[in-house]
């Protein structure tokens, strides 16, 4: 990346750490309990920031943003994303279509919502709605920011629940986009999760006759956008 690029980009990193950390010491208190006795499990904090983040450095070449849920048990326990069964799906498919060969140097990774719960459906159990709120249009505005930066693909991962869970996020990201060219390099697609993202994307191979990744991904990638944004 430019020194440009590597400044802007740590001026977002330094912001949402600092942002995280806000979280925790405002709301910890109101949904640690909550998160916990939904869960069944101790977590540390309920707002995880993706420590990964830190490692990047000028020398890195950022190819794709991926932009999950909201951290589960173990990115809660590394405070590290994509560290769980699907995130080592989603790069082991990344390596062997040979579309990021270093994940950690080549892949940001962020969230529709920085709030940890064992399963996304717990989000919907947790009262605290102008919390959710809150966090998922920063979430928005903020992968907006970072997306500006690297003007890389976004890669919207996991779709089921952009109009429930995470309806507040929907709107904000669609606000944001709708008039940028940046929208082009939007993507929307299945959790790596139990075979999803695999299932679809080889069903759009053998449609499209094709076992050429980027032709695939486009295909997959632009319809499931335009069945949720307006653009």
């Amino acid at each position: 990346m430019t020194k440009e690029q590597f400044e802007k980009f740590c001026s977002f990193r330094d912001e949402f750490r600092k942002q995280t950390a806000l979280w925790n010491e405002e709301y910890n208190k109101v949904l640690k309990e909550r998160i916990e006795s939904l869960s069944g499990c101790e977590i540390t904090n309920s707002f995880i920031y993706n420590e990964k983040l830190d490692e990047i450095n000028e020398n890195d070449n950022i190819k794709y943003i991926w932009i999950q849920d909201n951290p589960g048990y173990n990115e809660m326990l590394q405070n590290r994303y994509a560290v769980g069964a699907s995130g080592k799906a989603g790069q082991n498919f990344m390596k062997n279509e040979g579309l990021a060969e270093d994940f950690d140097r080549e892949v940001i990774v962020l969230n529709k919502s920085p709030i940890h719960t064992k399963v996304t459906a717990v989000l919907s159990k947790l009262k605290n709605r102008e919390i959710q709120d809150e966090t998922q249009r920063y979430m928005a505005k903020a992968i907006f920011t970072v997306h500006n930066i690297f003007e890389c693909d976004l890669w919207i991962l996991g779709i089921s629940n952009l109009k429930g869970i995470f309806g507040t996020f929907s709107k904000d990201l669609e606000k944001l986009y709708k008039n940028s060219a940046l929208n082009k390099k939007m993507f929307l697609y299945y959790h790596f999760s139990q075979g999803q993202f695999k299932k679809a994307y080889n069903m759009e191979a053998s449609t499209l006759g094709t076992d050429d990744p980027d032709k695939i991904l486009e295909s997959i990638g632009i319809k499931n956008r335009k069945k949720y944004f307006d653009f």
